[in-house]
């Protein structure tokens, strides 16, 4: 495929949407899920395709722990992630620390953040 594909998972479809909004713009082709479960099921579908994953960590159920988990023990995939959570940053950082190709963006962020973080992976 020639376009940029990004998976953004979050509960909060204000936020998909603004997502969706400035990566299109930017020339990403965006699919979304509100769960984790349904990510991982998007996934799947699209593991080839995917450069990178925002991913919510406040989700009911099957929250982004549990996904990044999935994602690196049954899936042991190199994909980029962007942690996107209003939790503080020390709440999360010790968390992540064992994932590689993670990093994390504060909420709220603006959307120059966004694409900062994207553009030190060269993506």
């Amino acid at each position: 495929m020639n376009y940029k594909k990004i998976l953004v998972v979050d509960d909060d479809e204000d936020i998909i949407n603004l997502l969706y909004i400035i990566l299109t713009s930017k020339g990403w082709h965006v699919i979304s899920a509100n769960t984790g479960k349904e990510a991982q099921q998007l996934y799947e579908e699209n593991c080839h395709d995917i450069k990178i994953i925002i991913l919510d960590i406040q989700m009911p159920e099957f929250d982004g722990f549990k996904f990044l988990h999935w994602l690196r023990d049954d899936k042991n995939s190199p994909t980029f992630v962007l942690v996107s959570t209003g939790l503080g940053s020390n709440e999360v950082d010790y968390k992540l620390n064992d994932f590689k190709n993670v990093d994390m963006l504060q909420k709220p962020f603006k959307s120059d953040q966004l694409l900062t973080k994207l553009k030190q992976w060269n993506l």
